[in-house]
Parts: structure tokens; sequence; C-alpha cells
């Protein structure tokens, strides 16, 4: 539950109609954060997109940070502002809660994870963006440095997807 540097890798698959993936990086230095996501998206019939997303945050207190994130893609139309917080509970669980607010159509994001351990989670995200529903999600370090994500992303005007991902910390 800690400020971890790490890199990641997802996969996600609709249904066998598209597919993405997702190379993505965290960095903490103190109280500063910086992400970074490249993503690659590609529909069969050959209509394929490559994005960026980069969100820059900084801790206003030990467990609660606020960021801004954008996409290189329509720039404006792509701000968020979002702010997490991780709740201690006891016995060594956590909750985590994330909220955004995308400024294009006023749009909001929620999530919470609960940790019942610090190695393994089951979460839920919510969001009023157009064609999301939801995801239900789950994650499990195996080491202190790896772990591995299942996702099932429900959507509304397309096949759902299911995601796997793996992301190593350091």
């Amino acid at each position: 539950m800690g400020r971890n540097t790490s890199a990641s890798l997802s996969y996600t698959d609709f249904d066998s109609d598209a597919y993405q993936v997702v190379l993505g990086g965290d960095f903490y230095h103190n109280d500063l954060f910086v992400g970074l996501d490249v993503t690659y998206f590609d529909v069969d019939g050959g209509d394929n997109d490559t994005g960026l997303v980069g969100e820059v945050g900084y801790f206003v207190d030990t467990n609660w940070m606020v960021s801004v994130s954008a996409a290189d893609e329509d720039f404006s139309d792509s701000l968020a502002l979002n702010t997490k917080y991780i709740a201690t509970l006891s016995n060594g669980r956590f909750v985590n809660v994330e909220v955004s607010y995308l400024n294009f159509d006023n749009d909001f994001t929620a999530a919470a994870d609960y940790f019942w351990t610090a190695q393994s989670s089951v979460g839920l995200s919510l969001s009023t963006e157009e064609g999301i529903n939801g995801t239900i999600r789950a994650q499990h370090f195996f080491t202190p440095a790896v772990s591995l994500r299942l996702e099932y992303v429900s959507l509304e005007d397309s096949d759902d997807g299911f995601l796997l991902g793996l992301t190593g910390r350091f």
C-alpha cells in the first residue's frame, strides 16, 4: 500500500472483436507522482490507434493524492481531475477509493478496492462515461514486486471485455 514506482503491461480482449495492449509506468518521489500509459488498440477489420495518457499528482496528506491527467489526443477535452485516498483498517486491511471528474462531458468515475491483505484485493468501478458501465476487478501480489490483475469490463454499446494485467514494482 506504499508509494511504489512500477511498470505494468495489460492485455484486454473484447470478445475477440478487438483488443487493447497498455504499457504503463508510475514514478513516486517524496510527495510527487508521475504516471504515463501508452495504449495500442486494434479492431478486427484493420482499424487501430495508439494513444498516450499522462498524469501528475501531489500527496496533500500521507494517504491522499490529488492529480491531473490528460491524453495526447484532444488534450483540452481529455483533462481530468483525480483524487485517491487509502484508508487503513484494522488487521492489515485497506480500502482504496478513487474518484475522477472528466471535463469534456462532465463525467465521473468512482472506484473502490478492498484489500483483505496487502497482497490481495477485489474492487468495483462505476462510470458515467459514454459506453462504459463499470468494472469488477481482482489483484494479487505473488511477491512484493509482482502482481497479476484480472478485470471484467461492462460496456454499454459493444461487447464486454476481459483484462489480464501484470505489474512489477521496484
